[in-house]
């Protein structure tokens, strides 16, 4: 991962998921899954995107898939 830091936004760039420009992310996790909201304009902006990592048991150990919304086009 590399980021760029222009004002208080950072410039990501992760190799095949493309995360659009965010100031924010949230964290949501499950027993065999993480949940990753992007957002821009803080806490309660916009979502700009989200990744879905589903594992394939509890431990985290192996990922199953990785999903991101919107998808690439």
């Amino acid at each position: 991962m590399s980021g760029v830091r222009y004002d208080s936004v950072l410039e990501t760039t992760e190799t095949g998921l493309r995360l659009p420009v965010y100031d924010y992310v949230s964290n949501a996790t499950a027993s065999t899954s993480d949940t990753y909201t992007f957002r821009i304009g803080g806490a309660s902006g916009t979502i700009v995107c989200v990744v879905a990592i589903e594992f394939t048991d509890s431990g985290k150990g192996t990922i199953s898939t990785v999903t991101r919304t919107p998808p690439l086009r």
